[in-house]
This record gives structure tokens, C-alpha cells and sequence, in this order.
């Protein structure tokens, strides 16, 4: 017997590290070789995406030409319009708008989804209530209402493997009893059920994938049959928005393409699969034992070089397999297990064929010696903690981790851990995992959280994640088989995820520099609060802007604004004590909710004591700083039905009217206050359509020189006449077009209109242009002016630019640069309504300006020795002194026309001269020039 033993001990040694390998596959040890064997098979035979899915990207320059971020709801709504214009077949949005931003704002973005007729699908996001991941705990961050109801929803949340990087994406998440389908299943058109996972093949490239970036395609600078007919899919992609993600093959990509990639993935039905590696392992070992029992290959001497070279003719097959069925089938074959197996029957063989009898026992210790070494070194620089145990509790393995984690720094290997050494709930999932096992039950894998430290200490309290699994070894004794069973427990420190967790929570409901409410919280906040409100008591909201804030930003710095925010909270809080409840909305803007059987006079009493609280100093940085405050509020017994909601837009109504005071200000909401809103939201709504109406119209009023009245040019003034309200003053829409952005549009048009225009009035005559200081940030003005006058062959000098002291307050660099080169091109610059904003003789040395507009508040009341006529006076020698023309508007008598003639003020314009007129009336004036008053 011991002959036969000796004769045929490989077979020992197959069964051995067969066993050993499944134990080490099975810990996950070499799972990461087998990843990286994968990614080059992936990137062996990369596959072309169908182009039937564009990803439309939010880039860097798209970022930059916007110039804020988050993006007013607005610009999303111009993307959406944008691509539905072009026909595609559907559109996905991944971007978050689970929380309401400014009301306009969403009704502008609102009206684009429902426009769009359903072809939006908009994200869905989930989080864990707990640490659990039971779809029961799963809560759904889903967009606001007002969007949702005119578009399908698809979930987006990215699944990384515990390694950080994602291979697998969800079918979809059930929350609340529905299954919502992912944004890649609906994308494809392939679904499929609850728990079910696509496996992303990422041997598509994501550089086939057809791109488009938003600023292009706002500017409309894409070919319309990059889009039509196909699916969109609208997300990040610039690495500032931190929506990044490490993926297999290509290292790190946006969200937004790894979802592209599990779409493709459907749609050409290329999923990877994988086979089990133990399984696979275990059939190369059937064969090779089948070989050696048939073939004796390895047992007779002469036979050996075959077998070596039948092993390594193995070894590379498998690999050439591998290759194969993943190219062809997206099938991954586990190889790493098996090339081990392999490898170590081939020392093993080799050692056999040395047959030296006096050195074989030695040689076999040795061999076990280096493989326990080898295994035991893997475990002890093993990232997780991992402990192999006996199942009488002896410790076989436990590597510097395990030691750490479960502090069992004194306990050498072979010591009994089950004697009150290992936590109580580790040592029955040891204890339960191999009852199981031997109950053939071999899918029982364990796993559960565990809390270790002193929870009275700070920041010794840890969470550890574990796994637990059993294994049956068999091993000979005196020719006798006998079966031993161990557990692997396997630890990993998910303390500082969980924290980091734990601070998203946080900054989703708090302001991460205030830390006030968020808006969503705090409307949330407010719906508990009328819900909880007895009879007798009402439920205040109190809106706040801080005035004269921005100017402490420009002149003081960010930081010392940030430190005044912080200060306005705290002072808020301190002052308004109880059950109050504070959130920060904007960068000034704060919203206040108190409760309590007050009246409409004694909500007044407090906001007045809320107004002179803010109103006291502020000592920061050495420094003594005050805020002025503006204050709208809305109580809840003025509503008809109670809505959180509306309270709060009612109190932001307020406050806009609050704003419109020169100083400090509070004003209770009333409905009147709700009709001019409205108003206002007709005029930015029907704005959109104005030009493609031909609604708006270009006027201009006169302007002369004041020696002998000849008119020498003109202003261009915008009007605009709507079907149902008539003509809309320039002062209500102008501002929401610089808000909304629809600026760029109209100041394009008013500018080649103008130029246009100008060609029919005499050659010496000029036309001046305003241009909104908000135009130099978001458009290329140079580019705009140079495409006016090339189309309309006007001349440089006739062409006058106005901008108002407002674009000069917070000039850049770059906008110095922009009125440089169009002063180079022969444009006349004039600074227009000098002297009501923050006037400085800094203009004059760092901005090319040519002219002085001096505001009409100067001249309208102009007499002879008065202030102004001083005011007047003092201005005209400073522009002598730098060569500045000067005009005045605002002219409206002969007197008036006298004085600053004068004074010696060339150019004027205003009534006395002509009221804005259009074109016709402008070219009488221009060839009858009699008809002029002065």
C-alpha cells in the first residue's frame, strides 16, 4: 500500500491544491488577476457603438459660456426645445431636479417637458434609508411634480463593485411597491425584472459614441441629422461636476456614458456572463486526473515530458479559449483558479521526476512550506481582514488586519478564538455557516454588519462589513480520507463610508456654509408645520434678502461674505428662539418660518425687529460691517387651502415688491401682488415667441447737435407690442430677458436690425446701441457687431455702443480685452447713464471709452445756478481734460438746451427734441430737419 501510495502522490497533491484553490477562490483573493485578464480580452476586439444613442454633454465649454452654475431651470428648457426641434425619437435627462428652484425658472422648464409631448424621461435617484439593502429602505429622490407629470421617470443610480469601479448597472429599482426600469433599459428598449443586472461590456468604445455639447447645440453649430430620429441621452460630463466614475478598460467616464454603455450593451445584446471559476477548475481537474489514471502521464518516468507538455499546451488553450468566447459570445471564461492549478501540478511533476527518495519527504514539506507562505502573505497584505478558522475554533490564518479590527493582537495561530475572544455574533455565523454546509446547503454565504469600540469614546466607535464562508477540506491518514471543515470570515472597515454617507445625508437637507434648511427641506419642514397647526394658531413665512450684500462680495471679498451669511444665521437663530425654522435659498436670501396666534400687526412688529437685528453691526476680520434687509412675509391664514407651497411663493412674491424699495423694506404678501407676478410670467412665457411674431419693433429718438440743432444721430430704442397686453414697457421686459437669458437672442437682433436700419438714414448720421453689460459674460459681442456690419456693409464709425456703469462695476479682464478690440475696429464707446451708479474716475484710465452720457436725472431739473448746472459743468472739464465727446439726454426745454449749450456740451437728446419714433418718422426728421423744436 505505501508503494502505491508513494507511486501515485500527485494524485495527493491534485486533490490538495484543488482544495486550497477553492478555499482561495472562494475568499475572493484572486479576484483581481482575473479583472485584469478580463480587460484585456475586452480590449482585444473593441466593438463600435450602434450611434443609434448621442449623448449630449454638459462640458467645460458649455460651463463656461453659461457662467453660473447650477444653470437657471431655463437653460435646460432651451436644450430640451433645441433637440425636440429636431425630431429625436426620445430624450433622457441626467440631472437631479428633486428639489424646486425660482418659480419662473420652473415654469419656464415645466412648459419645455409638457411641450415636448412625453418624450422626456427624467432621473430618478435612490438612497438607502438604512444601512440595509431591502428595497423597502429605499428612498426616492424623484423630480419636483411640476416636472414630473409631463415626463416618464427611469432610475440612474451606478452600482460600483466593492473595488470602486462599476461593471454592472440595475434593470431597474422597485420603490414603494413599483418598479421603476433604469435610464439604460429604457434608452435600449430591453427590460427587464427587479434585481436583475446588466453586465456592461465594455469592449464598445465609448469614443464611437456619438457627442454633442450643449453650448453647440444651443448655438446651433450641430447638423441636424447627427439627432434626428435618434435617442438623446442629456448629462455631464465635465470633470468640475464630479459625475465620474472608474469603469473597466477605460478608466475613468461621466455617469452619463456609463449608462450609454449598458444601453448599447441591450441594444446589440452583449452582455458578459460569467462562468463559475471553481466549476471550472474542477472540470480542468477531472480531466487532468482522467488523463493520468487512462494515460499514466506523470506516473511512468518516460511519459513525463508529455505531460509537462500536455499542462502547458492547457494553460494556453484556456487562454485562447477565454479570448475566443468573450469576443464572440461575451462569455467570460475564469481562468486565473485553473492556470494555478497548472501551474502547480507542473512543480509538482517536476519535483516527482527528480524521484531522489531520501530528499522527497523534504522536498514536499518544503513545496507545502512555500505555498502556505505564499497564501499567508496574500492574506497578510490583503487589503480586507481575513481570518480562517477550524470548525473547533482554532485559528488556521489571521492576517495583520483581522488582528487590528477585532483586537486580537495576543492570540497566535492555533488559539482557541471561540473561547470569548471572538465577538459572539462572528462566532455563531462561524458555527451556522458550517451546520449549513454540511447540510449540503452550499449557498448559504453570510454577511451583516458589526459595530466594535467604545461608544462612549469619540471616534472609537467602528462599523465593519463581513462576510462568512464554509469550506470542506479532505485530507489522508494512514490511507484513510478524512474531512475537515473551516470558515473564512472576511472584514472590511466601512466606517468612513458609512460617515461619508452620513454627510451627504446631511448637505442634502442643510447648507453646507449656514448650515440652514435646505429649500426642500424646508418646505418640508413647513408642510409638518400647517399639518400640526391648531386652531388658533397661523404658520408666518417670513422671505429675506439682504441689501447691500453683493457690494460687501465685490469690495470686501467672498470670504468676508461668507462669514456674514454664517453671522445673519446665527443672529437669526439667537433672536427667533423655539420651534422656528430657517433655510438659505440663494446666495442672500433666507426663508423664516414662525408659528403662533399673531396678527397682521404683530407679524409687522416682528419683521421690523427682525429688520433692526440684522441691521446692527457685524465685527468680522477686524472689520464693521452692516446689512440693510428687505422682507416679505406670508401668513397661512390668508390662504384658502393650505399649501406650503404657496405660502412660500406668496412671501417671495412679497419680497420682490420688498425689493423694489430703495433701502430697508417690509411688505405682507397681498393677491394684487399675485396678478403682477402673473403678469410677469406672461410677459417672460410669450417673450420667447416675440421676435419669431415679429412683435418687436426698433424706435429711435433723435439726437443733435445743441450749437445749430441739425440732428446728427439717433438712438436705438426696443419696443415691443403683445397681441393682448399691448405695448409691454422696455423696464419690466428687458430685465426678465437678462434673467432668462433670452438677452443673448433679442441684443443679436437689435443690433443687426439697427445696422440695418442705419443704411437708410443720411451717411454723417450715427446710431448708437445699448448693449446689457450681462451680454459682454454670456455672448461674443466682437463677433456679434463684426457679423452686423459685414451683412449690412455699415461703416465702424457710424456704429456707437452703449453700456451702462453696471458693466463696469464687476468688469473682468476679459471684457476690457472685448471693448479694446471693438474700439480697434473704429467703434465710438460711450458710457452711458453716468452718475447714478458708483461713478469713478477709474473708468477713464482702465476702460476705451469715447463718450460721456450723462443720466437725464441731471438735466431734467437743469437750472441756471443750480447743483446740477454745476454737476453739469464739472463733468464737460473733466471729459476736455481726457478728449471725451459729451452728450446729455433728457432735454426737455429750450432753456434746458441753452444751458449746456453754454456750457459747451456738444450733442444732446430728449423730448424737446423728439419723443423715439420709428424709421419713417426718423428719415422725415432726417430730411426736414425744420421739424426738429429746437
Amino acid at each position: 500500500m505505501k508503494n502505491f501510495f508513494d507511486k501515485y502522490r500527485i494524485f495527493v497533491w491534485l486533490f490538495l491544491v484543488t482544495a486550497i484553490l477553492t478555499l482561495v477562490s472562494t475568499a475572493g483573493i484572486l479576484t483581481n488577476t482575473q479583472h485584469t485578464i478580463d480587460q484585456f480580452r475586452a480590449k482585444s476586439n473593441p466593438i463600435k457603438a450602434t450611434g443609434e444613442i448621442v449623448f449630449v454633454g454638459i462640458d467645460k465649454q458649455s460651463l463656461d459660456s453659461i457662467g453660473v452654475w447650477p444653470w437657471p431651470r431655463s437653460i435646460y428648457a432651451q436644450v430640451i426645445d433645441k433637440i425636440g426641434e429636431l425630431e429625436v425619437a426620445e430624450i433622457g435627462v441626467d440631472i437631479d431636479f428633486s428639489a424646486a428652484s425660482i418659480p419662473k425658472e420652473d415654469a419656464v422648464l415645466s412648459k419645455s417637458l409638457e411641450k415636448a409631448g412625453g418624450s422626456v424621461v427624467l432621473p430618478l435617484f435612490v438612497q438607502d434609508r438604512s444601512t440595509a439593502s431591502d428595497d423597502n429602505n429605499l428612498a426616492a429622490n424623484k423630480p419636483i411634480a411640476q416636472f414630473e407629470q409631463h415626463a416618464w421617470l427611469a432610475s440612474v443610480n451606478v452600482v460600483p463593485d466593492r473595488d470602486g469601479v462599476v461593471r454592472r448597472f440595475p434593470f431597474g429599482v422597485t420603490v414603494e411597491g413599483e418598479f421603476i426600469d433604469s435610464m439604460p433599459a429604457v434608452l435600449s428598449g430591453v427590460f427587464g425584472r427587479a434585481n436583475e443586472m446588466i453586465n456592461i461590456n465594455y469592449s464598445i468604445d465609448p469614443k464611437t459614441i456619438p457627442s454633442v455639447s450643449v453650448k453647440d447645440l444651443l448655438s446651433g453649430k450641430i447638423d441636424r441629422n447627427v439627432l434626428a430620429g435618434k435617442t438623446v441621452l442629456i448629462g455631464a460630463k465635465a470633470v468640475e461636476l464630479r459625475d465620474n466614475f472608474a469603469v473597466p478598460v477605460h478608466g475613468i467616464l461621466p455617469g452619463a456614458i456609463v449608462q450609454i454603455l449598458a444601453a448599447e450593451t441591450l441594444k446589440q445584446n452583449l452582455q458578459v456572463t460569467k462562468l463559475n471559476p471553481i466549476i471550472v477548475m474542477l472540470a480542468v481537474a477531472s480531466s487532468i486526473l482522467l488523463v493520468m489514471l487512462v494515460g499514466g502521464l506523470f506516473i511512468h518516468k518516460r511519459k513525463f515530458l508529455a505531460g509537462i507538455s500536455a499542462l502547458i499546451v492547457t494553460g494556453v488553450a484556456i487562454e485562447f479559449i477565454g479570448l475566443h468566447v468573450y469576443n464572440a459570445y461575451a462569455l467570460i471564461l475564469p481562468s486565473v483558479e485553473t492556470q494555478v492549478l497548472l501551474f502547480s501540478m507542473i512543480i509538482v511533476a517536476v519535483f516527482k521526476r527528480v524521484d531522489l527518495q531520501s530528499w522527497l519527504i523534504k522536498l514536499i514539506k518544503s513545496d507545502l512550506s512555500n505555498t502556505q507562505q505564499m497564501l499567508d502573505q496574500v492574506v497578510s497584505d490583503n487589503a480586507s481582514a481575513i481570518l480562517v478558522v477550524s470548525e473547533e475554533g482554532k485559528a488556521l490564518t489571521v492576517n495583520k488586519q483581522f488582528r487590528e479590527y477585532f483586537d486580537l493582537s495576543e492570540v497566535d495561530e492555533e488559539a482557541d478564538v471561540f473561547s470569548d475572544i471572538l465577538p459572539k455574533l462572528i462566532e455563531d455565523e462561524i458555527r451556522g455557516a458550517i451546520v449549513a454546509l454540511k447540510l449540503n446547503d452550499i449557498n448559504d454565504h453570510r454577511k451583516g454588519l458589526i459595530e466594535l469600540g467604545n461608544p462612549n469614546k469619540e471616534n472609537d466607535l467602528k462599523t465593519f462589513e463581513y462576510t462568512v464562508t464554509a469550506s470542506k477540506l479532505s485530507r489522508f491518514e494512514d490511507a484513510n480520507e478524512v474531512e475537515e471543515y473551516i470558515a473564512c470570515v472576511t472584514a472590511w472597515d466601512i466606517t468612513t463610508k458609512l460617515e461619508q454617507e452620513r454627510r451627504i445625508a446631511y448637505h442634502a437637507k442643510y447648507d453646507e456654509l449656514t448650515g440652514a434648511l435646505r429649500r426642500s427641506e424646508f418646505h418640508a419642514s413647513v408642510i409638518d408645520r400647517l399639518n400640526s397647526l391648531n386652531s388658533h394658531d397661523k404658520c408666518i413665512i417670513f422671505a429675506i434678502n439682504l441689501h447691500r450684500f453683493k457690494t460687501i462680495n465685490v469690495t470686501l471679498g467672498r470670504d468676508i461674505g461668507d462669514e456674514v451669511l454664517k453671522a445673519v444665521k446665527k443672529r437669526v437663530v439667537k433672536n427667533f428662539s423655539g420651534s422656528c425654522q430657517i433655510a438659505r435659498t440663494g446666495g442672500d436670501t433666507f426663508l423664516l418660518e414662525v408659528s403662533g396666534d399673531l396678527s397682521h400687526a404683530e407679524i409687522k412688529v416682528l419683521a421690523e425687529h427682525l429688520i433692526s437685528t440684522i441691521n446692527e453691526p457685524f465685527y468680522i476680520d477686524k472689520s464693521t460691517l452692516t446689512v440693510g434687509l428687505r422682507v416679505g412675509a406670508a401668513c397661512s391664514a390668508d390662504l384658502q387651502t393650505l399649501s406650503a407651497s404657496q405660502l412660500i411663493e406668496n412671501a417671495e412674491i412679497a419680497l420682490d415688491e420688498a425689493c423694489k424699495t430703495s433701502g430697508n423694506g417690509f411688505v405682507m404678501y397681498e393677491e394684487v401682488f399675485t396678478a403682477v407676478q402673473d403678469y410677469a410670467r406672461t410677459i417672460e412665457s410669450d417673450l420667447w415667441q416675440s421676435l419669431d411674431r415679429n412683435e418687436i419693433k426698433l424706435f429711435y429718438q433723435p439726437q443733435v447737435n445743441l450749437k445749430d440743432g441739425s440732428l446728427i444721430g439717433v438712438e436705438a430704442l426696443v419696443r415691443w407690442k403683445h397681441p393682448a397686453l399691448g405695448f409691454v414697457s422696455p423696464a419690466d421686459f428687458v430685465e426678465i430677458a437678462e434673467a432668462n437669458g433670452y438677452i443673448d437672442q433679442l441684443g443679436r437682433w437689435v443690433l443687426h436690425k439697427a445696422c440695418e436700419d442705419a443704411l437708410s438714414l443720411p451717411e454723417h448720421m450715427t446710431i448708437a446701441v445699448n448693449v446689457a453689460p450681462i451680454q459682454f459674460k454670456r455672448t461674443d459681442v466682437v463677433q456679434d457687431v463684426k457679423d452686423a456690419l459685414a451683412q449690412t456693409d455699415l461703416p465702424a464709425h457710424r456704429l456707437h455702443i452703449e453700456i451702462t456703469e453696471a458693466g463696469f462695476l464687476e468688469a473682468s479682464d476679459d471684457i476690457v480685452a472685448t471693448l479694446n478690440e471693438l474700439r480697434s475696429m473704429g467703434i465710438c464707446l460711450a458710457l452711458d447713464d453716468f452718475g447714478t451708479g458708483f461713478s469713478s474716475l477709474g473708468y477713464f484710465a482702465k476702460f476705451p471709452i469715447n463718450k460721456i452720457k450723462v443720466d437725464q436725472m441731471f438735466v431734467r431739473t437743469l437750472e441756471r445756478g443750480s447743483q446740477n448746472e454745476a454737476i453739469v459743468k464739472s463733468v464737460k472739464e473733466l471729459a476736455n481734460g481726457l478728449e471725451l465727446k459729451m452728450i446729455c439726454e433728457g432735454i426737455e426745454t429750450q432753456e434746458q438746451s441753452q444751458i449746456l449749450c453754454d456750457i459747451g456740451v456738444e450733442e444732446g437728446q430728449g423730448y424737446l427734441f423728439g419723443k423715439p419714433l420709428p424709421l419713417q418718422d426718423i428719415l422725415q426728421l432726417a430730411h426736414n430737419p425744420i421739424k426738429l423744436r429746437a
